[in-house]
């Protein structure tokens, strides 16, 4: 160990004066340029890796701020009624007739677009219809496509 904290010191100073007076020292002078110009490129790569996060980050919240949708006024009505057939479509879907679900959810998309495009989208994932599924995924908001990405993912299929 007291060999190699030595060898350090030497070489340190046969890189600052110039002096290789031995092999080892010349292999620790070429091994110290080594890491050097290796650090060098790694801070230049780690700088443009944040720049590029930084970038990214700032293009998602655009994107994010796009996709929100203002409020549409309902009537209270139509929405208890579109909440009553969702309710259905989402049993048909928890018992597994996909076909029904989408059928019926696809019926209340005026009302609830949000929750109807969300249920149509598990029911497609969950048929293996990747096309049917694009289309849903299309048209929901950020929260209803990390849902479908995640209901998708479960049966084997990539948005």
């Amino acid at each position: 160990m007291h060999k190699i904290a030595s060898l350090f010191l030497m070489g340190t100073y046969s890189l600052l004066t110039g002096a290789c007076h031995s092999s080892e020292l010349c292999t620790v002078k070429v091994e110290a340029g080594r890491l050097a110009r290796d650090n060098a490129a790694l801070r230049a790569s780690t700088a443009r890796l944040i720049e590029e996060n930084l970038a990214l980050k700032a293009k998602l919240r655009s994107v994010e701020d796009d996709d929100a949708d203002p409020p549409a006024e309902v009537d209270p009505a139509l929405f208890e009624e579109a909440s009553a057939q969702l309710a259905v479509a989402i049993e048909a879907y928890v018992q597994g007739e996909n076909s029904k679900a989408i059928r019926l959810a696809l019926r209340r998309v005026d009302a609830e677009p949000a929750r109807a495009w969300r249920l149509i989208g598990a029911a497609r994932c969950s048929q293996r219809n990747r096309a049917g599924a694009r289309v849903a995924f299309s048209r929901v908001d950020v929260q209803g496509r990390a849902f479908l990405t995640y209901v998708c993912s479960r049966n084997s299929i990539e948005l």
